[in-house]
């Protein structure tokens, strides 16, 4: 009896073992052929979306901010090199490193960054009559990450720098993140989803579907100089049902967010970075 009732149970259970092993046959092929390592002369692609960090740790993140907050520690300190011997570390090399980090830091914020990272410079400023600043234009200057040549050029004449431009009047919805942050005063996350501007174009072709935006000034009247640095912004890829729910929530309440508060806080108490000596 027990062995006839044995035999009925591995009978009736013959079809789930047989799914369940063509499901781990299929498994083991496409993780095989993912995993496997790629020609080394594999041709180059181009005008496909990037990924997204796939494999990512929160050491990713905080290590790198440890290290910037070490740099940033050593440029209050004044600890460099004054003079004009070569091999020495200079106030410049603290000042560049520093920038450098902070953009490795903000392309490794979150697993749904792209990997790329911007950093943003004032191309020229308008002025009214008393002196205020009522106009900027911007342009991407430094990059982590993977990029196009249309984030970096005009579509128009590739011999130009590609600007982004805001007037004081201007309404916030109409401003790519890299102003609308600077305007704010505070790291904003930006949907695509809700923009159909054409100078999104360049982000919505490499996948994104977010903008981080990270102001590095106090405000939008207090930029005075040309070149001065101005923003970061990171393109974050988020799944449609992530997406819409974060479109929805206060944006204050998500991990990025105070991630990137942090580091504008932090990069704020560097005044080097305002400095035109280093532009």
């Amino acid at each position: 009896m027990v062995t006839r009732g044995l035999s009925l149970l591995i009978r009736d259970s013959l079809p789930i073992l047989g799914v369940a092993g063509f499901v781990f046959t299929v498994a083991g092929v496409v993780l095989t052929v993912r995993l496997s390592p790629r020609k080394a002369n594999e041709a180059p692609l181009r005008g496909r979306p990037v990924r997204a960090v796939r494999i990512w740790s929160p050491s990713q993140y905080s290590l790198a901010l440890g290290y910037l907050e070490d740099f940033c520690q050593k440029l209050r300190n004044k600890f460099y090199y004054s003079g004009k011997e070569r091999g020495r570390v200079t106030e410049s090399d603290l000042v560049r490193w520093i920038i450098q980090l902070s953009l490795t830091c903000a392309a490794q914020m979150v697993p749904q960054s792209l990997g790329r990272a911007t950093l943003f410079r004032v191309s020229s400023l308008t002025s009214d009559g008393d002196g205020r600043t009522v106009g900027i234009r911007i342009y991407s200057s430094e990059f982590v990450g993977v990029f196009s040549v249309n984030q970096v050029a005009s579509v128009f004449d590739g011999t130009f720098l590609r600007n982004l431009h805001l007037n004081e009047n201007q309404h916030t919805d109409e401003c790519p993140a890299a102003l609308q942050c600077i305007l704010e005063g505070m790291p904003i996350i930006q949907s695509l989803a809700r923009r159909k501007a054409a100078l999104d174009e360049p982000e919505r072709a490499i996948g994104a579907t977010h903008i981080l935006g990270i102001p590095l000034q106090g405000g939008f009247h207090v930029i005075r100089d040309p070149d001065q640095v101005v923003a970061i912004t990171v393109e974050l890829k988020f799944g449609k049902l992530r997406g819409w729910l974060i479109d929805r929530r206060n944006p204050q309440r998500l991990t990025v967010y105070r991630r990137a508060t942090h580091l504008a806080r932090l990069l704020a108490n560097v005044p080097e970075l305002a400095d035109p000596r280093f532009s």
